[in-house]
């Protein structure tokens, strides 16, 4: 079998010859670690770290609830005495009054209903 054009053949030698070169060093070559693998490494270490810590507060929390939980309460409790009661409701007027103005429609809303929904029943059986 021959070739129609000789040059075919030098042509596919020379495409051949870089396969090869890769061939033979392929497994001479030394993977280069990715940068941020380091950072995805040392991931699982840091919330380690922060879950103790984060236990460590709420172990502090929880002691100190337990052993001040009087003290708290007395505090709360004189505080919340002191309050006059009518400048108290003004100021949580001034600071949630549109809530309480929704809360207000809601339940005149609702109640209403109910309201008209037992009368009716009650007249209907």
């Amino acid at each position: 079998m021959s070739f129609l054009v000789p040059s075919l053949l030098l042509g596919v030698l020379a495409a051949a010859i870089p396969v090869v070169i890769h061939l033979l060093h392929r497994q001479r070559t030394t993977p280069v670690p990715w940068g941020a693998m380091q950072f995805l490494l040392e991931s699982p270490l840091r919330f380690k770290r922060r879950r103790k810590v984060d236990h460590w507060i709420l172990d502090a929390v929880l002691y100190a609830v337990d052993q001040f939980r009087g003290e708290v309460a007395q505090l709360i409790s004189y505080t919340v005495g002191q309050w006059d009661a009518e400048e108290t409701s003004k100021k949580i007027e001034l600071q949630i009054g549109k809530d309480l103005q929704f809360v207000r429609i809601n339940g005149t809303l609702v109640g209403g209903l109910v309201g008209l929904l037992l009368y009716s029943i009650s007249k209907f059986f």
